[in-house]
Order: C-alpha cells, then structure tokens, then sequence
C-alpha cells in the first residue's frame, strides 16, 4: 500500500505510525503478519507509490526493485531507507485503523529528491525546497 503519512512516534523503542482503511486487502496481510517494512520513497519512486495506491495492480515484482529479506519481508532496495519490525498497537477509528509498528532494523539508502503528495498528485521536492510536479 502506499501510505500518505508515516510519523514518528518514540525514539526508544524506535516507532511509527500509519494508518489504513480496515476493510482493504492491505490491512489483512498486514495486520497478519509477523513482520513489515516501511519503505520511504524519493522521487524516483513517484510511479511505484501510484501503482501501489491503486487496488488491484500487481505488486512486489522484481522489476520493481524489490528483495526479501531470509523471513520473506519485502523491502525496496532502491528506497531512502526500509524500515523493518513489527505491528505493537492497532486502534480502530471509523473505517480506518491506526497502526504502530516498533522498528527493529533500518536499511539505509540513497536520499534522493523528496517526494510529497499534495493536491492528489506527487510532487518531487529538490533540496532547494522548490516543489516541482
């Protein structure tokens, strides 16, 4: 899934939050799992974070840059940095649960230009802080 928001919540352990919509496919493989990454993407990514918002489209493909890791975790080795870990707390909130995962390992990768969405598109975002489409 392509997440709009991932935020910091605890140093130590190190954690973040996300949240997702219950009923999507997303949501019960994750929720499942023993272990997730997160894969914080750069600019380059902007057409695989579409492709993974849209329900449906094929995913996790080698061509894509994706490697596992021994237990079958998925991470994107061309991304700013994966984090891995697992699922700590769930709380449900109308349609949507708010997930908080505890990191347990970080694998760092080139930065590359910001990629922000806004407005219902992605916005590459250069180090000089000018947003370009």
């Amino acid at each position: 899934m392509t997440a709009s928001s991932v935020a910091s919540v605890s140093v130590t352990p190190t954690t973040v939050l996300f949240s997702l919509m219950r009923s999507s496919r997303s949501a019960v493989g994750l929720l499942g799992a023993d272990v997730l990454s997160v894969n914080l993407v750069n600019a380059r990514h902007a057409e695989l974070a579409r492709k993974f918002a849209v329900h449906g489209s094929e995913r996790f493909t080698p061509e894509e840059g994706w490697e596992y890791l021994p237990d079958g975790t998925p991470v994107l080795t061309g991304a700013s940095a994966s984090l891995v870990g697992h699922v700590t707390h769930t709380v449900e909130l109308g349609e949507a649960v708010v997930v908080v995962a505890e990191i347990t390992e970080v694998k760092r990768g080139d930065p590359g230009d910001a990629l922000v969405y806004r407005n219902r598109a992605f916005h590459r975002l250069p180090d000089d802080g000018a947003p370009t489409s």
